[in-house]
């Protein structure tokens, strides 16, 4: 469905459903006595395909690719990591031309999340936001009372 959506036009007449799921696992090795538990990422995927006659069409999703790391301790003391997802929403259309001529295409919803859950000084975070509306970068924002962590004031 998501490298060559013609192919399903040689599945065969009526409804197909489809559950998978795969794996990533890495072996991981990390220098300096430290130890990851990052070895098993399951990505799943669904999908429904109807032929009737020439045409045939269906929806699917998948998870594409993900992986996560998670660090020491942060500054705060409390735990840091990082999560990266992407996956796709599919909607394929194929038409039986003849017995030798099938064209297919689809229409493919990617979608990609990163999640980071780490304590950044609130200095260095400043230098990340852009000022609008020339994307400048620079203080942007204006913060008060951030969180127990930051009980000052900022202004650009």
């Amino acid at each position: 469905m998501m490298n060559n959506p013609a192919t399903l036009g040689l599945g065969a007449e009526g409804d197909t459903l489809s559950l998978m799921i795969g794996g990533l696992m890495p072996d991981v090795e990390v220098v300096g006595g430290q130890s990851s538990g990052g070895d098993a990422y399951y990505m799943p995927a669904a999908g429904w395909t109807r032929k009737s006659g020439g045409l045939t069409y269906g929806v699917g999703m998948f998870a594409q690719g993900g992986m996560g790391t998670e660090y020491a301790m942060g500054l705060d003391g409390l735990p840091e990591r990082s999560e990266l997802g992407v996956g796709r929403l599919i909607a394929p259309l194929v038409y039986n031309v003849d017995s030798k001529l099938t064209i297919g295409g689809s229409v493919d919803f990617v979608w990609a999340m990163l999640d980071l859950k780490m304590a950044m000084p609130i200095g260095s975070m400043m230098g990340l936001i852009t000022v609008p509306p020339t994307g400048a970068l620079g203080g942007a924002l204006r913060f008060t009372g951030v969180g127990r962590h930051c009980p000052h004031q900022l202004q650009r």
